[in-house]
């Protein structure tokens, strides 16, 4: 897995997910920053790029908090999770 931030601005965050071939499924959760009340949301990613050698999701966040907070990837491959943290 491979956790791109593709462009990032007060007013969009993009970020891309590169993944093995086949059936996968991703969404980005944040924001969220120890010691602060934050309003945690689900932002589902798309697909973006198909192809025999990878799989492509993105995702835009509109109006990224910054200070900066964290956003966690959570990906399923296989029935198997993964997390990656992201700072924004």
């Amino acid at each position: 897995m491979t956790v791109t931030v593709v462009s990032l601005t007060p007013m969009l965050a993009r970020l891309r997910v590169s993944l093995p071939p086949g059936e996968g499924s991703a969404r980005v959760v944040g924001p969220r920053r120890p010691g602060h009340a934050t309003v945690e949301v689900s932002y589902p990613m798309r697909v973006a790029e198909s192809s025999d050698t990878a799989l492509t999701l993105e995702v835009s966040i509109p109006e990224p908090n910054r200070a900066p907070f964290e956003y966690r990837v959570v990906v399923t491959v296989g029935g198997v999770t993964a997390t990656h943290v992201v700072q924004l």
